[in-house]
């Protein structure tokens, strides 16, 4: 008989059954109910989500510190910044992330530049050239998103700025290191301007990069109650990076170094009533302009050719290819594409309309080589129109007067940085700027811990009436 059809004895269960039963006397939650065992389902899919979130989180700082290491090589950005997107997708948890982003006020400023952005796609013409400038943009909008959920302690916010400045040395020692090859093996000197960034970022935004690591290395150690090894360490540091701006020749960078200086010796004078140290590093930092002018021909060059353009009174010549006098051809040139489209000829057709506007005033200079606007300030009021310069100004200042009412120093600095380089460059049209702007942005207003960027507190001022 097969054990289908086998017949089983009510006596052959007796036993087993009785001995279930006795076992499950005094014992009445030996079955569990339904609730209780939905109950310990929520419970571990709650720590099942913990522990998600968690390395979610860990994965996410591992991509930050790699993007602050690499941002001055320009290598892996755009997919450092998809990966922290994928990343945000992954989080499951939709009403914290909701509830994050509404806190974020600073998120949906930028949020807004870039909807603007996308909206003038609905009447430009050239579409490929309209959806690039989006991808190149597109750093600016997920670095708000992602960085608004995260919040970086004091430890966290260090590592994060220690990395970019280990990035900012390993550029600069790399950049010597390869002009001096170069040098030996060629004999070709390669110590300036664009031949010493070759194959990384433009001077213009390494320029850049180096005075906001000046400027770290101001408010995180020199500043601070630190040790006298770092502050002698910084010191150095600091010293590398000036050399690094005078070979890069960046009129501009130059500029804001000066200042950048020249505002943190004032500082270090009034706050502290260190006098005589305030004004031998101001006599230093006069010294080391000055030893630059006589060292360094080419910076005196380029400097020479600004003053002389500013003090010309001659016209210029619609051919012209220097790039100090083609700057002002090109921003008379957006003055009049401007006053002609007042809401913006679209994110894609920016640079048809100047090479239009070129072909017709005989800026053949210009229009062989391609130019932009050369003005952010000009390129996203050609774009989006009034509108456009209204939103990027309140990207771009908005920190600085939000940083002066609470007293975050940094986030003014930060702002009048990228402010400064914004008026002779459009820093938003390649990814070496979306990026650092997105990137900082992100971290000094939204996850930063701002202890570690507030200098150390000096006595209140007592000024004399």
């Amino acid at each position: 008989m097969s054990l289908r059809h086998r017949r089983v004895e009510p006596e052959s269960l007796a036993p087993k059954l009785f001995f279930v039963f006795e076992s499950l006397k005094g014992q009445p939650n030996q079955f569990p109910t339904v609730s209780k065992l939905r109950s310990n389902y929520v419970l571990s899919l709650r720590h099942t989500m913990h522990t998600w979130h968690r390395a979610l989180r860990q994965f996410q700082l591992g991509l930050l510190l790699l993007a602050a290491l690499c941002m001055p090589f320009g290598f892996f950005q755009g997919p450092l910044a998809g990966f922290l997107a994928l990343s945000w997708l992954a989080d499951l948890r939709w009403g914290q992330k909701w509830h994050d982003l509404r806190r974020a006020g600073w998120f949906w400023a930028m949020f807004l530049f870039y909807g603007l952005y996308a909206l003038t796609l609905l009447w430009t013409v050239n579409k490929d050239a309209g959806s690039m400038s989006m991808q190149v943009k597109l750093g600016m909008f997920i670095y708000p998103l992602v960085m608004a959920g995260i919040r970086l302690d004091e430890r966290q916010t260090r590592r994060i700025i220690a990395a970019f400045l280990l990035g900012l040395l390993a550029a600069g020692l790399y950049m010597l290191g390869r002009a001096s090859l170069i040098w030996i093996n060629e004999h070709r000197n390669a110590f300036f301007y664009q031949a010493f960034t070759e194959r990384l970022v433009h001077p213009g935004y390494l320029a850049m990069y180096y005075c906001l690591g000046i400027a770290l290395l101001f408010h995180t150690v020199l500043l601070q109650n630190a040790g006298k090894r770092w502050k002698i360490g910084a010191a150095v540091l600091c010293g590398f990076f000036v050399l690094i701006l005078l070979l890069l020749a960046s009129k501009l960078g130059l500029v804001a170094l000066a200042l950048l200086v020249a505002g943190y010796v004032v500082y270090a004078i009034i706050r502290f009533r260190r006098w005589v140290v305030g004004v031998a590093a101001l006599l230093l930092l006069a010294g080391g302009f000055v030893a630059a002018w006589n060292f360094f021909p080419g910076l005196r060059d380029r400097v020479s050719n600004l003053t002389e353009t500013l003090n010309s009174k001659t016209p210029i010549d619609p051919t012209e290819v220097e790039s100090n006098r083609v700057r002002l051809l090109i921003w008379s040139a957006d003055i009049t594409i401007i006053s002609s489209n007042p809401l913006g000829v679209g994110a894609g057709d920016v640079q048809d309309a100047l090479e239009q506007e070129y072909a017709i005033r005989g800026m053949t200079g210009a229009g062989e080589k391609h130019l932009n606007a050369h003005s952010q300030f000009f390129q996203t009021t050609i774009a989006a129109g009034w509108v456009g310069l209204f939103m990027l100004l309140l990207i771009v200042l908005g920190p600085v007067l939000w940083g002066l009412r609470v007293r975050y120093g940094f986030a003014v600095i930060f702002g009048l940085l990228f402010f400064i380089n914004c008026l002779p460059e459009s820093m938003l049209e390649v990814q070496a700027g979306t990026l650092f702007f997105g990137f900082f942005y992100s971290l000094f207003l939204l996850s930063a811990s701002r202890n570690c960027l507030t200098p150390l507190k000096a006595p209140p001022l007592a000024w004399p009436l």
